[in-house]
């Protein structure tokens, strides 16, 4: 049987740029993907998104996006229509 998640599945970006532009484009050749994000809202006046979460079929990953100090590549496979984009939420 296999689960919808698995730990063993997850992929850090490791904060290496090089990763992090290999999830990129293994989610941009993706036909869909799932995203959710993670913020404290509940603790702050201005919310800041502080984990970003992203599936394929075939691959799960956490995003630290304060590790990062660009994100471009992220915003551009959102706007990609080729790539649907699903909310991740049970």
């Amino acid at each position: 049987m296999r689960h919808a998640f698995s730990f063993n599945a997850i992929r850090r970006a490791d904060y290496k740029p090089e990763r992090y532009q290999m999830m990129i484009a293994h989610l941009g050749g993706q036909k869909a993907i799932a995203i959710d994000t993670e913020s404290n809202s509940l603790f702050a006046y201005q919310e800041r998104v502080c984990l970003i979460q992203l599936s394929s079929r075939e691959r799960d990953y956490l995003l630290d996006p304060f590790a990062f100090d660009d994100l471009q590549a992220l915003g551009e496979l959102m706007a990609d229509e080729r790539v649907q984009k699903n909310h991740a939420c049970r």
